[in-house]
């Protein structure tokens, strides 16, 4: 660019208007929010397809709780299942 301000010229030798700042604006508006919505998609359709069990552990490695989810009749917690020591496992598994 030559100068600063509206009627400025861009380095192509295009005059720099309200309207074409504008239509920038509007089109970067645009590609953001459909990146969100299709971030916001994708990530709603991998929440809420998941299967399988959160396997919760004290400080010693003893499990003291299980959160199963996806998987039916099976869908349940017990125990303490709010703890940050955890094993997931991809899948609904039968117990025997």
């Amino acid at each position: 660019m030559t100068a600063v301000g509206y009627g400025a010229r861009a380095a192509n030798g295009r005059r720099l208007t309200r309207e074409s700042n504008s239509m920038r604006r509007i089109g970067l508006f645009a590609a953001v929010f459909a990146v969100a919505l299709m971030g916001s998609m994708s990530f709603s359709a991998g929440a809420n397809s998941w299967q399988g069990t959160w396997y919760y552990y004290n400080a010693e490695g003893a499990q003291i709780g299980k959160w199963t989810a996806g998987c039916g009749a099976a869908d349940g917690r017990w125990g303490d299942t709010s703890g940050s020591n955890k094993h997931f496992t991809q899948g609904c598994a039968v117990e025997s």
